[in-house]
């Protein structure tokens, strides 16, 4: 009988254990992983320099510089079996699963460390047995091929601790303002203590409750046999003392940020891949942006956005996404009221139907009567007026409006709606477009700007050339045709000098008079209520530059876009030759102030 039993014993034992037997043969047999784990892009720079993010950067500290008691502490909170089981803690699974049959829901996790880091680095929260089953195979593999300080170094540096605070060292900067290498006894505590639910846990958000759930961990610490009664003592005597406001903000480049959103538009699984980017950045520029940004003081609504494009090309060379380093990217993410930067791109498309830089109208207060007898009054900044016909050049140096809104009444509203549709933006048929009311990002507009320096030819902004998933390269798939009429996009690159022409000074003054860069640009102004905009070219550089207010209240800073422009455009343009674009079909004309007897640039037609 006793014989039978032992038998029966063995037989059940077996029964439980070999799936688990067959389980870490699976994953013996998948191997294991590298630390580069999915999620990741390597970006590969123009100077070969490499960089790798996830959708944020970590700011990684190693295991060796951590404190003693920052990796015991974790340890004895999250995973005390952490140093004996191979990826996942049988009895923490089973006991899990009871609960959980209790409950007739999954109210457990009883996940390790490892467990959890692959979770962070694979998976999702989703609360389901397909998702832990899953979790169990990462977990396993990432045990077969990464060290235990390794898993730990890893984990700690990647796990959430709320108020996008990612990682132990973005934590201790934030709450304490030092290095987690730094982190006294009681502080460490604290930010473990907060881990389980950090947006709930969080000393900012509920310090009682946090309190509470800091002695609870100093008592499960003791229970545990981690720490003594005189270190248990230290550690309830001296809840820390912590910075209220989260100061650190997410540090990840406005450039790499903007490669994730073009992957993601690109419909690239990012979260299950690693991914090798060739990335089209340019050092230089980057640096030069980054540069004259600190220069400025900026007040605390207004707020900034700089993309700087190569015309041939379409590349992305350079982008600030802001003034200081969030979340939100005012390039690629922010659409505005684009005002009177719709010029260039409205006289442009009457240049190719039939009008010349020598076209006039009358620039006077006048009402248009509309269907539905909708009155339209459009006026002038100031409410200046030459109060006599003026051409289109005169018009564009001045930004004049009503010159803009008779060319569109003329040209007919739907005509600027099908330009603009052929680069998949859609706006409504409206005799206020003339005027710029509608809406882009800063990126499309420089976009359109670019192709006016690239003879009318548009090429869609690329901020990588290639990405290579798993030895496979595929290659970045641009747009690419022609826009503008190639001799007309001339004819407009010259008119858009004269926003620096001291000649055209007359009823009003040219838009970048008092800022005219070192070297030529044409460059367009555009002001709303809330945004400033100063966007130009020449053969080497589009540069497009946004300043404005995110709530779209006044905003009071209004000449910095064109500060901005020229500093800008003459440090990039430094130990470049002054080359603009070729005139060898079209004829010069030059105008004359009669009342300063000042002659004025050279323009074509």
């Amino acid at each position: 009988m006793t014989k039978k039993l032992i038998k029966l014993g063995i037989i059940i034992c077996l029964l439980i254990i070999s799936p688990f037997l067959i389980f870490n043969g699976v994953c013996f047999m998948l191997g294991g992983l590298s630390p580069t784990m999915p999620g990741y892009l390597e970006v590969v720079t123009n100077d070969k320099s490499t960089m790798v993010f996830k959708s944020y950067e970590v700011d990684y500290i190693t295991i060796d510089k951590l404190p003693e008691h920052a990796k015991t502490y974790i340890v004895g909170l999250e995973d005390q079996n952490f140093y004996k089981h191979n990826g996942y803690d049988f009895k923490r699974i089973v006991k899990s699963f009871i609960q959980n049959s209790n409950a007739n829901e999954i109210v457990s996790g009883g996940s390790t460390i490892t467990q959890q880091l692959a979770r962070i680095l694979y998976l999702n929260n989703e609360k389901s047995y397909k998702r832990k089953i899953l979790e169990l195979v990462y977990a396993r593999r990432l045990e077969n091929g990464l060290s235990k300080n390794k898993i730990l170094e890893l984990y700690l540096n990647e796990v959430f601790f709320g108020d996008n605070l990612y990682g132990i060292n973005s934590a201790a900067k934030s709450y304490f303002n030092k290095s987690a290498d730094e982190l006294t006894k009681p502080e460490t505590l604290l930010l473990y203590s907060i881990l389980p639910a950090p947006n709930l846990y969080s000393p900012r958000v509920n310090l009682e409750l946090s309190k509470e759930i800091y002695f609870k961990a100093a008592k499960n610490l003791i229970y545990r046999k981690i720490i003594d009664e005189l270190e248990f003592n230290e550690l309830i005597t001296n809840y820390p003392d912590f910075i209220f406001e989260n100061t650190i903000r997410n540090d990840t480049s406005w450039y790499n940020q903007s490669i994730y959103e073009q992957l993601r538009l690109s419909n690239v699984d990012i979260d299950k891949n690693n991914i090798t980017i060739s990335s089209l950045q340019d050092q230089f520029v980057q640096s030069i942006l980054e540069e004259v940004v600190k220069e400025f003081n900026y007040e605390e609504k207004t707020d900034i956005g700089i993309v700087v494009l190569e015309p041939s090309t379409g590349n992305v060379l350079g982008i600030i996404g802001g003034k200081e380093k969030d979340d939100f990217n005012r390039v690629i993410l922010t659409k505005k009221a684009i005002g009177s930067t719709v010029k260039p791109i409205l006289y442009t498309l009457a240049l190719e139907n039939g009008f010349t830089p020598s076209s006039s109208f009358t620039s006077e207060p006048v009402s248009f009567y509309l269907d539905d007898d909708i009155v339209y009054s459009p006026s002038n900044n100031n409410n200046l007026y030459a109060n006599r016909k003026i051409n289109m050049v005169e018009a564009l140096a001045l930004s004049d409006n009503i010159y803009a809104t008779k060319t569109l009444l003329l040209l007919g509203t739907k005509s600027l709606t099908n330009k603009l549709s052929h680069i998949g933006i859609k706006i409504d048929s409206n005799i206020t477009n003339a005027l710029g009311s509608f809406s882009l990002t800063l990126l499309q507009l420089a976009s359109i700007y670019n192709a006016l320096a690239n003879n009318g030819i548009y090429n869609s902004p690329k901020f990588f050339s290639s990405y290579k998933i798993n030895d496979k390269i595929y290659n970045n798939a641009q747009k690419k045709f022609q826009l503008f009429d190639e001799r007309e996009s001339r004819i407009m690159s010259y008119m858009l000098l004269s926003t620096q022409d001291k000649a055209l000074k007359t009823y009003s003054t040219p838009t970048m008079l008092y800022n005219k860069p070192e070297k030529r640009f044409g460059i367009k102004t555009g002001t709303t209520e809330s945004s400033s905009f100063a966007v130009g070219y020449n053969p080497f550089y589009t540069i497009a530059i946004y300043v404005g207010t995110d709530d779209n209240s006044k905003l009071f800073q209004s000449s910095i876009s064109r500060v901005m422009f020229k500093k800008i455009a003459d440090k990039l343009m430094e130990h470049k030759k002054d080359i603009y674009f070729s005139t060898h079909d079209l004829k010069p004309f030059i105008l004359l102030n009669q009342q300063t007897n000042t002659q004025s640039f050279t323009y074509y037609k």
